[in-house]
């Protein structure tokens, strides 16, 4: 595995604000004011209620914009985690905010018209206004969350409140408090304390150096190296390989395919994995293929 941690190349928060606001219109307006170069904070989310009772004045959301291209699309990514820096939270309306990570509807700009583009698909669990402490602070990404990482080019995300705002309830009223969190930007000079997404990944072909084993006897590849994909086709790109003994990995797979850029592949005996399969094909860079068939009574492939 491999893990690339990248920083962001933008970041900053976006506030709708307009006081004596009802709270639905708070979440569905456009926003006011944004700040995309503060080198103390980003507002990750920041509820503020209005002096008159029941109505509110603002919301605030997070934005940010990773280089993720560096992972190439031939990364199969196996985890993404987002990491924010505490900087402050407050609780004056006594709410207890949490805060998680949304997909945003097209790329991000750093102004005010961002605050629009905040979309609704959770991208990670949450962080709670308790859970929320001092040093880095983590955001798991989900399968959404994975699946929304640009292997070729820019990841970007929001942060929204979860309990409030994306559910469209009010928080409990009190004349001119706030609640919120926030996180240390990427303005600051150094990384140690920078937002960051960590993403681990494999290669799709990279290959990894472990050995594919037979109940009986044992097959041999020859192509171009032996290189075993998560896809589990059997590759060979350079040189050849020999495999023998019981398989664990491949044991219960269907419809391997033992793939040859050049040259060919051997099997000789049973193999743990092709016994139950009537046929098995094999294929060459010349598109040309033939079918094995086993013999049970001379007990080999033919």
């Amino acid at each position: 595995m491999a893990v690339l941690t990248v920083y962001p190349s933008l970041d900053g928060h976006v506030s709708r604000g307009a006081d004596l606001s009802s709270w639905a219109d708070l979440i569905a307006g456009t926003g006011t004011t944004a700040n995309f170069t503060n080198i103390y904070s980003i507002g990750i989310s920041n509820m503020q209620a209005s002096a008159t009772t029941d109505l509110f004045s603002s919301i605030m959301r997070g934005f940010l914009r990773f280089n993720t291209s560096a992972l190439t699309s031939d990364a199969v990514i196996s985890s993404v985690v987002f990491s924010g820096f505490y900087w402050v939270k407050f609780d004056a309306l006594n709410v207890k905010p949490s805060v998680g990570i949304y997909n945003v509807s097209s790329a991000i700009v750093g102004s005010t018209i961002d605050y629009s583009k905040a979309g609704s698909t959770k991208l990670s669990d949450d962080v709670t206004y308790d859970g929320f402490v001092a040093g880095y602070n983590n955001w798991t990404f989900n399968s959404d969350g994975r699946l929304a990482i640009n292997k070729t080019g820019n990841t970007e995300f929001c942060t929204r409140e979860t309990k409030y705002e994306m559910t469209g309830t009010p928080p409990t009223w009190s004349a001119s408090n706030a609640s919120g969190l926030s996180i240390k930007p990427s303005e600051a000079t150094g990384t140690t304390e920078d937002p960051k997404l960590v993403i681990t990944y494999e290669l799709s072909g990279s290959g990894v150096n472990y050995s594919i084993t037979a109940e009986v006897g044992s097959f041999t590849l020859s192509g171009k190296d032996a290189s075993l994909r998560s896809t589990r086709i059997i590759v060979a790109e350079a040189g050849n390989f020999v495999l023998t003994g019981i398989d664990v990995n491949l044991k219960q797979s269907v419809g391997v395919t033992l793939l040859a850029e050049t040259g060919n592949f051997i099997l000789s005996l049973k193999n743990a994995n092709l016994i139950t399969d009537i046929t098995k094909k094999i294929e060459l860079t010349s598109g040309q293929s033939v079918l094995l068939n086993w013999d049970a009574a001379d007990d080999e492939w033919q």
